[in-house]
């Protein structure tokens, strides 16, 4: 497997579309789908530290909006337990 280096942005929004926080970390996956991953994970913790209670995700790579819909997906994330 080939690492490759990422930069995770994250960029958190109201309800009402208006910018609240952002951030960046860099990261070295796999692939395209850990990467994101790891993004949505980094919003997450974004999200509980200036405590929102809801959040909405974006995510342009089909597997993972697959998997975070609940149907079956493959590669990295195939066989992983959805939340």
């Amino acid at each position: 497997m080939v690492l490759t280096k990422n930069k995770i942005k994250v960029k958190i929004r109201n309800s009402f579309g208006c910018f609240l926080s952002a951030g960046t970390q860099c990261s070295t996956t796999g692939t395209a789908e850990k990467a994101e991953c790891k993004g949505i994970l980094a919003a997450i913790r974004a999200r509980i530290a200036i405590k929102l209670t809801d959040l909405e995700v974006e995510t342009n790579n089909k597997a993972v909006a697959g998997y975070l819909a609940g149907k079956a997906v493959a590669g990295y994330l195939a066989g992983k337990t959805a939340f």
